[in-house]
């Protein structure tokens, strides 16, 4: 699934990824792009929380890409 928030400002891109998530079941994938560079601290700690995994994330352009897997 792609999740793309390039069109929101802080907080709604880390709000739209934890929906998003929440739809997924354990071991599914989601990809979020942003141009918003405080999600790179809001996904660390998010990731933190929850135990899901940052599989990747790239910055080119200014356009932030995160591949996030889902834990059980």
């Amino acid at each position: 699934m792609i999740l793309d928030t390039c069109h929101l400002r802080c907080p709604l891109p880390l709000a739209e990824t934890k929906l998003a998530m929440a739809k997924l079941n354990p071991g599914e994938e989601l990809q979020v792009i942003s141009i918003d560079p405080s999600l790179v601290l809001d996904l660390k700690v998010y990731i933190r929380q929850t135990g899901n995994i940052l599989l990747r994330q790239e910055n080119i352009a200014g356009q932030w890409r995160f591949w996030l897997k889902k834990q059980g």
